[in-house]
């Protein structure tokens, strides 16, 4: 499994593919509900390498009955190779722990209440503990207050006090092994009775090493992308710290305060479109840029079709993506590496320049050209668009 790769001094702070990669075996796609082409799916499809069906793995579980909204979110492979996915699935109670065959691991957590809420974001440290973030209050009856650490097993990791917690939705977590350092951001004001506006860095045992002094955005904040010296955020936002800014992005340097990257928000300019968001953020190995995606139209006043690549030092963007984008909002979007391809997925119908299906697509991750592969829509009647897409591996033989 890999997410992202990373070179020269921008690259991302860890390998996520774990420390055995083992054998690609295919994709989970989660979030969709409905339809993926003919078939029936709610929550999730597992799918083969060249994107059609996985009639073996989805046949060894029955997914709920289709009319419940049910949702998953972000998944992570673990080092024996299950796979955790959060979401608001209240059957399994907002997180699941899948076994390589496709069947739901349920001695996880055996006997727990779980999660009150739902849970959004997760990462998963080389132990195979994991920080699980979302909007909830507690977890198996203790309070946790939207975040917590977990083993592999689902107990509680007591020596990460988080205190009382967040007093917002946390979106996005990344573990930062060369500083032993949880980034967190999402839509919060305060950790554990401290401000920190959207953002903060935590030590393993929940005190905090790195805040942002300010509100932040004070709206949105959707997405994070972390690199060996900065942190890049996209919401929806006009000010950052109080402070006129480009919209809906900044750039922070890893430093005291988190201060802002002058030369990032000045290569900005004036940001993406007014009262748009940013959505999704994805590093990509192939031109050394961030990919960033979302509803929005315009960058700096000149027209984008929902995304833009840009250099991550400067801001500059990539030409070759100009108006190469869907014809309605971007959900979620990664670098697919067995592929080679940055995928989106959304609630669009069509694509610039062609591709095939609805809200799912994939282009090269050179030229930004789209893939005729992705004949199969996404449909349904309720939340439609992928919201996760994971690469996942089996082990060696």
């Amino acid at each position: 499994m890999l997410f992202s790769l990373g070179i020269g001094i921008n690259k991302t702070l860890y390998d996520e593919s774990g420390p055995d990669p083992g054998v690609f075996e295919g994709l989970l796609l989660t979030g969709v509900y409905g339809q993926y082409g003919s078939n029936s799916i709610n929550s999730y499809t597992w799918l083969n390498d060249d994107l059609t069906y996985d009639s073996t793995r989805n046949s060894q579980y029955s997914q709920p009955v289709v009319g419940t909204c049910t949702l998953l979110y972000e998944s992570h492979q673990l080092s024996d190779f299950k796979i955790m996915t959060t979401g608001n699935w209240y059957t399994h109670n907002r997180l699941v722990k899948w076994n390589i065959d496709g069947t739901i691991d349920t001695s996880f957590n055996s006997g727990g209440t779980y999660f009150d809420n739902y849970t959004q974001s997760i990462d998963v440290l080389p132990d195979d503990s994991m920080f699980v973030g979302g909007n909830y209050a507690t977890y198996n009856g203790v309070s946790a207050n939207n975040i917590i650490k977990l083993d592999k097993d689902g107990n509680i990791d007591f020596s990460f006090n988080y205190g009382t917690g967040f007093n917002g939705v946390v979106k996005a977590i990344k573990y930062d092994s060369a500083r032993s350092v949880v980034w967190i951001a999402g839509d919060f004001t305060s950790y554990n009775g401290v401000s920190t506006g959207n953002i903060v860095g935590l030590n393993l045992d929940g005190s905090v090493a790195y805040k942002n002094p300010g509100p932040g955005s004070g709206d949105v904040t959707n997405a994070m992308y972390v690199s060996d010296d900065a942190i890049y955020l996209g919401g929806r936002w006009l000010t950052w710290n109080g402070a006129t800014g480009p919209y809906n992005m900044v750039k922070l340097t890893i430093a005291p305060n988190l201060p802002v990257d002058t030369t990032f928000k000045t290569g900005l300019g004036g940001g993406f479109t007014m009262n748009s968001e940013i959505k999704g953020m994805a590093y990509n190995p192939r031109t050394d840029e961030l990919v960033v995606a979302g509803s929005f139209t315009t960058l700096n006043g000149v027209s984008t079709n929902r995304i833009a690549s840009l250099d991550l030092i400067t801001a500059a963007s990539n030409s070759s993506w100009a108006n190469l984008g869907p014809n309605n909002f971007i959900r979620h979007v990664n670098y697919v590496e067995n592929r080679d391809e940055i995928v989106f997925g959304g609630g669009f119908t069509s694509w610039t320049g062609g591709g095939g299906a609805s809200r799912l697509q994939g282009v090269d991750a050179t030229t930004a050209a789209p893939s005729s592969d992705y004949s199969n829509s996404v449909s349904g009647n309720c939340v439609q668009e992928p919201f996760w897409i994971i690469e996942y591996n089996i082990p060696t033989p």
